[in-house]
C-alpha cells in the first residue's frame, strides 16, 4: 500500500557506487566544456569538512560536486554518467581502476549541478606508505559533456591513544549518519573509532566523557555523558585495533556548539581528547532560541507542531483522520536548586473547546543541568490517540509546566483542527532516511543524500470495492515555479474483500535525492483515477551542502 517508483534503483545505483568509487576532494575543469568537478572529503556522508590527511586503514567518505552538466531538454531531466575512477602510486603505477556505466543524475531541483554522496575503499594501505592520487572522469551519454577530477591523499599514523573517527546517529537505528546539524531535544548517539587502547586479557577499558562546549571549545559548566567501556577484542593487536564506542547525548537548546570528548584508557592512565562541531536547530524563531527568560526571570512554556518528529515547523494547524500530532514544548528560566540542578514537570492535554478532556499524560518529572549552558531546554512530543471520527473540529492542545524548584507553573496552548470529511488532499508529511519511515531525516536535507517523503491520502473514492491514484513528485522554488521537466510518478491501486472495511486513508512514498543546495518546495500532485479530482500540495525542503560556501577544509 505505498508508493514506489522506477526511481528506487538510484538506490542500489548509490550502492553500487559506495562499494565501488574511490574519490578525493579536488578541483578541474573540462577545456571544452566548462564543467567544474570538485570533491570534497567529509566525516561521513554528511558530517564536517575532512583534510586530505587520513589514517591508515581508514576508507574515506567524500561529496562529489559537478556544476554545469546538463540534460537534454528532451530527456526530461534526466541523464546518464558513464567514467572511470583511478587510484595511483606516486610514480603512477595504476592500484585499481573501477569503471561505471548508464549511472543516472536526475535534476530534481533545477539543472547544472549535481551532487553525489561516495565512500572511498582504498586497497591494501594496511601500513606507512606515500601518497596516492585519485583520478575521476566521467562523460554524459547523451550530451557527450566531460569532466575530470583528482586530488592527492595522504597519510598519518595513530602511533599513541587517538580518537580516530566519530559518527553521529539517530539514536533509534544506528545505520544512518545525520551529520552535524541536530534538532534541540531529540536522541542521538556519538559513535568513535579509537585506536590503540592498551589490551589485558583480550579486553580493552576505557573511560569516555562528553562535555558541551561553545563554539570557541571551551566546556561548560557539567558533564554531559560518561561511561565506561569494558569490549573484548580478541587477539588485535594495539598498533592495528580499532574500537568502536556509542555514546548516547541531547542537546537542550539550539546553538552553534562543539562535543568534547576525553577517552581514558582505564588499564594504563594515558588519556586522548577531540571536539566535534555540532550546529543544533530549533523549531522556534531563531532569533528567539536564545533563553527568553534570562532578562524577566519567569518561567516561559512555548508550543510548536511540526511535520513530522524531527521536521520543520507544520505549515497548518488541520489534522485529518488516523493522523498523529507531533509538537515540541520549550521551556525556559527553570530554577536552580542549591545542587545546581533544574527541575520540571508537566501534563500534555487535548481537549474541546470547552474544557471537555479528550487525551492527557504526564510528563517527568525531568531534571538537568545546564550543559550547553543557559536556563532553556526543548521536549518532542509524540500525541499517540489519532483523530477518529466523531471528534469536535476545534480542538486545544495545551502543556503546562511547573517549576519543582521554584513551585511556579505556566501553561502554553495551541489550536488543533480535526476535518474528518475532506476533499482529495495529502497530509502527515515526513522526510527520512530509511524506507520504512522509521529514521527522521531532519530539517535540513544534505544535497546528494537518498531520501523518502512519506504521506498520507484522504478523500479519494472507492468504486467496485478498488482504489486507483496517480502519484507525481516535482521540485520547485521556494515561490512555486517549475524548476525542471523532472516528474517523478507512480500508481496506487488498492481492491477490498467484500466484507473488509473500506480504509479512509491510503501512505505513500517517494524516493529522492536533491540535487543542489537551497531553499525549494517538493510539489505532490494526486489524481483520482475514478473521479478525476486532483489536488496538489508543495512540501517546503532546505537542502544544505558543505564546500559550497567554504573554501578552506578541517586537516
Amino acid at each position: 500500500m505505498s508508493f514506489l517508483t522506477d526511481f528506487r534503483c538510484l538506490k542500489w545505483v548509490a550502492m553500487a557506487i559506495l562499494l565501488l568509487l574511490s574519490f578525493d576532494t579536488s578541483y578541474g575543469q573540462d577545456e571544452a566544456r566548462d564543467i567544474e568537478a570538485r570533491i570534497l572529503f567529509t566525516d561521513g556522508k554528511s558530517g564536517d569538512l575532512h583534510g586530505d590527511k587520513f589514517f591508515f586503514n581508514e576508507d574515506p567518505d567524500y561529496l562529489l560536486w559537478i556544476n554545469g552538466l546538463r540534460a537534454r531538454a528532451e530527456d526530461s531531466g534526466v541523464g546518464h554518467l558513464t567514467g572511470a575512477i583511478r587510484l595511483r602510486e606516486q610514480d603512477g603505477a595504476i592500484i585499481s581502476d573501477l569503471g561505471f556505466v548508464n549511472i543516472p543524475f536526475r535534476e530534481l531541483l533545477g539543472p547544472g549541478s549535481l551532487a553525489m554522496r561516495m565512500r572511498s575503499v582504498i586497497p591494501g594501505r594496511k601500513a606507512a606508505g606515500g601518497p596516492i592520487t585519485l583520478e575521476v572522469e566521467a562523460r554524459c551519454l547523451e550530451t557527450g559533456q566531460r569532466f575530470k577530477a583528482s586530488r592527492t591523499i595522504r597519510w598519518k599514523s595513530a602511533d599513541t591513544l587517538t580518537i580516530t573517527k566519530y559518527r553521529i546517529r539517530n539514536s533509534s537505528d544506528s545505520r544512518y549518519d545525520v551529520g552535524t546539524l541536530l534538532r534541540a531535544g531529540r536522541d542521538y548517539s556519538l559513535y568513535l573509532e579509537v585506536r590503540n587502547l592498551a589490551i589485558t586479557d583480550g579486553k580493552v577499558r576505557c573511560r569516555v566523557t562528553v562535555l558541551g562546549c561553545d563554539e570557541s571549545g571551551k566546556p561548560f559548566p557539567g558533564v554531559m555523558n560518561s561511561k565506561d567501556a569494558e569490549i573484548d577484542v580478541g587477539d588485535g593487536t594495539e598498533q592495528s585495533l580499532s574500537t568502536f564506542i556509542n555514546c548516547p547525548f541531547q542537546i537542550p537548546r539550539a546553538g552553534v556548539f562543539e562535543l568534547g570528548v576525553t577517552v581514558e584508557d582505564l588499564t594504563n592512565g594515558k588519556t586522548t581528547r577531540r571536539n566535534f562541531p555540532i550546529t543544533v536547530t530549533s523549531l522556534f524563531d531563531s532569533a528567539k532560541a536564545t533563553d527568553l527568560a534570562k532578562n524577566s526571570g519567569e518561567l516561559r512554556v512555548d508550543l510548536a507542531l511540526s511535520q513530522g518528529s524531527h521536521g520543520p515547523v507544520r505549515r497548518d494547524n488541520m489534522y485529518f483522520e488516523n493522523e498523529t500530532v507531533f509538537f515540541a514544548a520549550r521551556v525556559s528560566g527553570l530554577k536552580k536548586s542549591e545542587k545546581g540542578a533544574r527541575k520540571m514537570a508537566g501534563r500534555v492535554r487535548l481537549a474541546k473547546t470547552d474544557g471537555t478532556v479528550l487525551y492527557e499524560k504526564e510528563v517527568g518529572p525531568v531534571e538537568f543541568e545546564e550543559f550547553f549552558g543557559g536556563d532553556s531546554r526543548e521536549f518532542p512530543f509524540l500525541l499517540e490517540t489519532n483523530f477518529v471520527g466523531g471528534m469536535p473540529h476545534e480542538l486545544e492542545l495545551s502543556l503546562n509546566a511547573t517549576d519543582l524548584v521554584s513551585g511556579t507553573s505556566r501553561t502554553a496552548k495551541l489550536p488543533i483542527e480535526f476535518n474528518p470529511d475532506a476533499a482529495l488532499h495529502t497530509t502527515a508529511h515526513s522526510i527520512t532516511l530509511d524506507e520504512e519511515g522509521l529514521v527522521p531525516a531532519g530539517p535540513v536535507l544534505d544535497a546528494g543524500r537518498i531520501y523518502y517523503l512519506h504521506g498520507k491520502i484522504v478523500g479519494f473514492s472507492w468504486k467496485e470495492r478498488a482504489v486507483s491514484l496517480g502519484l507525481s513528485v516535482r521540485g520547485v522554488s521556494a515561490t512555486g515555479e517549475e524548476l525542471s521537466e523532472l516528474v517523478l510518478s507512480s500508481k496506487y491501486e488498492m481492491k477490498q474483500s467484500r466484507y473488509g472495511e473500506l480504509s479512509t486513508t491510503a501512505s505513500f512514498r517517494q524516493i529522492f535525492s536533491p540535487n543542489r543546495p537551497g531553499n525549494f518546495a517538493l510539489r505532490v500532485e494526486v489524481t483520482d483515477n475514478h473521479t478525476g479530482a486532483k489536488c496538489a500540495d508543495d512540501i517546503p525542503v532546505v537542502v544544505k551542502s558543505i564546500g559550497m560556501n567554504k573554501d578552506t577544509e578541517r586537516k
